[in-house]
């Protein structure tokens, strides 16, 4: 004779597992209710799930919107390609009129950068023809520094007048730079003692700190990056380098 199960021996309320078995107000077994309303506590992958104040959110929906958007790129550019050649054959001005503004637009941003890659280059040649090593020791006696600039100025001048009078013109624009210069650093100086008066650090306590962004960058670019500043003339104990790069830049975390 088969053993009988908890639920045929006890009868109580037809609760499994004895009257001990947990039960709602009602006295009926909650295992029981969970078991035959299974939808109820598992929805369906494909329904609808609902959120606090009776948002609906549906599966798929925010993929199909990222798809979408990944599309839109690529149709606006091959519509800009095929829409003149289509539009060509029923409206030929105003494809001649985009055509033409389209093309003018691009030479106004080539030409802007012609320009500006033309005025950066000629900054950083202006920069790195100084001696900074030169200007930042001298702040310790600005007074000397301000009176030595207005001998190499008076110098200079009459210099340029002379190379310009030979006809070496080559040499008198070499003169008219380097008279830029010492006029550029003698408002330098003077703006700087107006700002903060005799009160200048001193130059032998200046840190030269160099930050160094990157990523991915191999070892070599890395390498020669350092050693250049190695190689600065300035002293060794007031150099700091920091290499700056991301978390998830292993390879250059090891370099």
């Amino acid at each position: 004779m088969p053993e009988a199960t908890a639920t045929e021996v006890d009868g109580v309320a037809g609760r499994p597992g004895g009257s001990d078995a947990p039960a709602d107000d009602a006295g009926r077994p909650i295992e029981a209710e969970r078991a035959a309303a299974p939808d109820r506590a598992m929805p369906a992958r494909d329904a609808p799930a609902i959120t606090g104040a009776g948002v609906v959110i549906r599966p798929g929906v925010s993929r199909r919107s990222q798809r979408l958007l990944e599309i839109i790129p690529g149709v606006v550019t091959w519509a800009l390609i095929l829409a003149p050649v289509a539009l060509s054959w029923r409206f030929p001005q105003v494809v001649a009129w985009f055509v033409l503004t389209f093309d003018f637009y691009w030479f106004y941003k080539a030409v802007m950068l012609t320009g500006s890659v033309v005025v950066s280059f000629t900054r950083i040649r202006r920069i790195t023809a100084i001696d900074w090593r030169e200007r930042t020791f001298a702040l310790s006696d600005p007074a000397a520094r301000r009176a030595e600039l207005d001998r190499r100025i008076e110098r200079v001048v009459p210099a340029i007048a002379a190379l310009h009078a030979k006809g070496n013109r080559a040499a008198a624009s070499g003169g008219r730079a380097e008279l830029t210069r010492l006029r550029d650093e003698r408002k330098d100086l003077e703006r700087l003692l107006a700002r903060r008066g005799s009160g200048l650090p001193d130059p032998t306590r200046l840190w030269h700190v160099a930050l160094i962004p990157t990523y991915t960058e191999p070892f070599d670019k890395l390498y020669e990056t350092v050693a250049a500043l190695a190689r600065a003339d300035w002293p060794t104990e007031r150099k700091m380098v920091a290499i700056i790069t991301r978390e998830t830049d292993t390879a250059g975390r090891e370099n």
